[in-house]
């Protein structure tokens, strides 16, 4: 019993028994549906070859991350039946280390999206705005669209 104190009922302080934690019920930070999907380093390649992917490059750790997280929510609602071809994707940083040092992911939450085109090659575009919903659909839009956004092709017809 050396260093330790003798406390009130007699007990010495540090024999007093801690308080215990309950363990909680873990919750999954990259939540994965039909709309959303969640990419490791295994399976990163084969999907992204053909269409349009948006993917979010994330960590549970990051304050910017979740705070995007209702966004993305609503991102994945509007995207519910994929009339516009883009395929919505997560990539856990902390999870798939390797794959975020190989893609160049500097921070958290990085969006980027990779559009396959025709002749093989693939334009990557990020997205350095305000994290709204409506800057994030006028970006896919945009970028989808090769430059030209519904919004460009209206003004154009006002102006001829």
């Amino acid at each position: 019993m050396r260093g330790c104190r003798v406390s009130s009922p007699g007990r010495p302080h540090c024999c007093r028994r801690r308080p215990t934690l309950t363990p909680t019920k873990p919750t999954s930070f990259l939540p994965e549906g039909p709309v959303l999907q969640t990419l490791k380093a295994a399976d990163f390649a084969s999907p992204t070859e053909h269409g349009t992917w948006h993917i979010e490059f994330t960590s549970p750790d990051g304050g910017y991350s979740r705070n995007f997280e209702p966004t993305r929510e609503k991102l994945g609602e509007s995207h519910k039946s994929n009339s516009a071809g883009i395929s919505l994707a997560l990539v856990g940083c902390i999870q798939s280390r390797g794959l975020c040092r190989d893609k160049i992911v500097g921070w958290y939450s990085l969006l980027r999206l990779y559009h396959n085109n025709a002749d093989g090659t693939v334009t990557k575009y990020e997205f350095n705005d305000d994290r709204s919903l409506e800057n994030l659909l006028k970006w896919l839009d945009r970028n989808t669209r090769h430059g030209t956004s519904l919004l460009d092709q209206v003004d154009e017809k006002q102006s001829v």
